[in-house]
């Protein structure tokens, strides 16, 4: 297992841990005080049932946070990069940017978005040029063999 999973289930395992340590405070606050005549054993099980729902919410809520957040936030910069590549290649193709600065331009816009060049950003870069250069090579493929062509016979 990588040594980063096992962290975050780590820390999940201890943010689970402590969400029930929080839970058990109102819980028994909650059954501590009361008698039969006060609450009907429904109203105590809906009590129970709430406090334990709080529980469980602030768990998932806890996972979303650790988990999804940062993974949206990479999702959210690789289509930013992608986008700003796509614009790079466009504007080498018709002269508007030196082929040459076509990277720099990338890392610029990229920087005015407050995104710093670091090497995982020069890596997407780098994976949204030679994937925009697949795509193109196998769109070309295409046109050149007539394949998937639905006007082909």
């Amino acid at each position: 297992m990588k040594k980063n999973t096992k962290r975050t289930i780590l820390i999940v395992t201890v943010l689970v841990m402590i969400a029930l340590l929080c839970a058990c405070t109102p819980i028994a606050d909650a059954v501590g005080d009361v008698t039969l005549g006060d609450q009907t054993p429904t109203q105590i099980a809906t009590d129970l049932f709430a406090i334990a729902l709080r529980a469980v919410l602030l768990v998932v809520l806890t996972i979303i946070a650790k988990i999804g957040i940062p993974y949206l936030k990479r999702k959210g910069v690789m289509w930013m990069v992608q986008m700003f590549v796509k614009s790079a290649e466009k504007q080498g193709n018709t002269g508007a940017i030196a082929k040459e600065r076509k990277k720099e331009f990338v890392i610029h816009a990229l920087e005015m978005f407050g995104i710093k060049r670091t090497e995982l950003i020069d890596n997407m870069i780098e994976a949204a040029v030679e994937e925009l250069d697949t795509l193109g090579m196998s769109i070309t493929g295409m046109i050149d063999d007539g394949s998937n062509d639905p006007t082909a016979e």
